[in-house]
């Protein structure tokens, strides 16, 4: 692939991220590396060896811990906080400035830009982070000061690559959260009509099925210049690809290509929604393989489910998930190469949902049609949920979404906290374990 405009890039080498920063001459690019002395080892040569040398060496890319290592205190002091990076940014610049004549002037540009991008969110994130602890502490010390400081920074449509740009229009859209949910309390008849909804339990509903792709283009299309959108919308649509988040995912895409039919980021999420809009279909189908219990038919432990005559002389592998949980989504797409390996096996696949929504049933068998998943569908009540918890670890409060347990051919617990599908073979052998017995 030909690169036309500067990109960045990671390098994993044994777990460690290196950062590639590629042009249009990264065919030069080389580095050096001792893998046992990886701090003090690393030599990039080439066109872009110096700037690939300057990123590498200096306190990026994770800013996150970058902020860890501030003391408490520090982290809920704006002032300080505000004073401590712009020195730190002043520094990193300075530094960057002596080698300013000996790169070329985008790379110098790009990681000016990056440098600023950077301690910009150091800033931001300090006030993000009380917002999650407190929205009335939010509300009072840290929202003005952070639509300041988005603000003053608002638009870089030449440099719509860089990776902290990415993580930058991220947390916009993170303090654009933090102020629906002190907005909504205050004006609530505004966000009803920005969401098109009649009623607080008609928004509560949507809110509940969607968290990431209306609500997405509801805060953020008035907030976020064009630029900034438009890389933010694409971020949005290809995430809720990869993760599975595809309630009002077509209407995200379908007004991401009103808004910007032109957009080098369109060929590639539009590749993909050719497979979402598949899935989507099933959402409306009978699927033969996906059978769901009536939610009338009342089960008052896990034992009512397992001892069914359709699970008679099986191993089950018991799923329990919440419609809502990302990690639960993430874990099935590891599903079908399992039951591929075990489709001549006695083993049966119980789904036990979890779902916080008013009018569950919908919602529940939609995201389980979506996803294809082969078995019996339950959804949860109060008695047969604790049941499962206490076969878990009766000494334990620790609820985890999503959890999976090994039921035997004679219908008794035999592994109660199995691995999970993503952790592949390990699964696997738990499986043909039970099948053994």
């Amino acid at each position: 692939m030909h690169i036309q405009e500067i990109r960045v890039a990671e390098l994993l080498i044994a777990g460690e991220p290196i950062i590639l920063l590629l042009n249009s001459s990264s065919d030069t690019l080389s580095l050096d590396l001792d893998c046992t002395d990886k701090a003090n080892s690393l030599v990039f040569r080439g066109k872009l060896g110096l700037e690939n040398q300057f990123i590498n060496s200096r306190p990026f890319p994770n800013y996150h811990e970058r902020f860890r290592k501030l003391k408490p205190e520090e982290k809920t002091n704006s002032r300080f906080v505000d004073s401590i990076f712009h020195l730190e940014e002043l520094h990193e610049k300075q530094l960057l400035k002596t080698l300013q004549n000996q790169m070329a002037k985008e790379s110098y540009q790009f990681l000016e830009a990056e440098i600023e991008y950077y301690y910009l969110l150091l800033k931001i994130k300090a006030g993000l982070e009380v917002g999650y602890k407190s929205l009335k502490q939010y509300n009072l010390s840290w929202s003005n000061r952070n639509d300041s400081l988005f603000k003053s920074k608002s638009c870089a449509p030449d440099h719509k690559f860089g990776p902290y740009y990415n993580h930058y229009i991220g947390s916009w859209h993170a303090h654009l959260e933090r102020k629906f949910q002190i907005g909504l309390g205050q004006d609530s008849s505004y966000w009803l009509k920005q969401f098109g909804t009649s009623s607080m339990d008609e928004l509560m509903e949507l809110l509940g099925k969607d968290k990431y792709n209306k609500p997405f283009y509801v805060l953020c299309e008035q907030e976020l210049c064009d630029a900034a959108f438009e890389k933010a919308l694409a971020n949005r649509i290809y995430q809720s690809q990869e993760d599975g988040d595809f309630e009002n995912l077509s209407f995200l895409f379908e007004k991401f290509i009103q808004k910007f039919p032109q957009s080098p980021y369109l060929e590639r999420i539009a590749l993909k929604m050719k497979e979402i809009e598949k899935n989507m279909k099933r959402t409306n189908e009978q699927l033969p393989m996906v059978h769901f219990y009536e939610p009338e038919l009342l089960f008052n432990s896990l034992d009512e489910i397992i001892h069914r005559k359709e699970f008679v002389g099986k191993v089950i592998l018991v799923d329990i998930w919440g419609t809502w949980c990302g990690p639960c989504r993430e874990e099935f797409k590891h599903l079908p190469a399992l039951k591929d390996k075990l489709k001549n096996e006695a083993v049966a696949y119980l789904y036990l949902a979890h779902e916080k929504t008013r009018n569950p049933l919908p919602h529940w068998q939609e995201t389980a049609k979506y996803f294809n998943l082969s078995g019996y569908h339950y959804l949860l009540n109060e008695a047969v949920l604790n049941d499962f918890w206490r076969k878990v670890d009766p000494s334990s409060q620790l609820r985890s979404y999503p959890t999976y347990m090994i039921i035997g051919k004679d219908g008794k617990v035999q592994t109660p906290n199995a691995f999970a599908p993503s952790e592949g073979d390990r699964l696997f052998q738990q499986l043909l374990s039970a099948l053994k017995e």
